[in-house]
């Protein structure tokens, strides 16, 4: 289901942040850092689960400086309703 771009803008324009974009950062680097120290010696698979993660990946993945894989996964429980149902992978 697509949402109307004027309703988009003013959900927007309306929203309250749960925490800072700082927060964020320092957030996804502590959690570089730690998975750096557990994983760096063990070029691990890293799955990224579509389309949630597409940010966070993003912010992540170069921030981990040892050798790795990356792949993903797509599975909704969405489609084209407004409520989850079961997963589709």
């Amino acid at each position: 289901m697509k949402i109307d771009p004027d309703k988009a803008w003013s959900l927007l324009r309306t929203a309250e942040p749960v925490c800072s974009a700082a927060a964020v950062t320092d957030a996804v680097r502590r959690l570089a850092r730690e998975i750096s120290a557990a994983l760096c010696s063990r070029n691990p698979l890293v799955l990224g689960v579509m389309r949630g993660s597409v940010i966070f990946a993003g912010q992540l993945l170069p921030q981990l400086a040892f050798p790795l894989e990356f792949d993903y996964l797509d599975v909704t429980r969405y489609g084209g309703a407004i409520s989850g149902g079961e997963p589709s992978w």
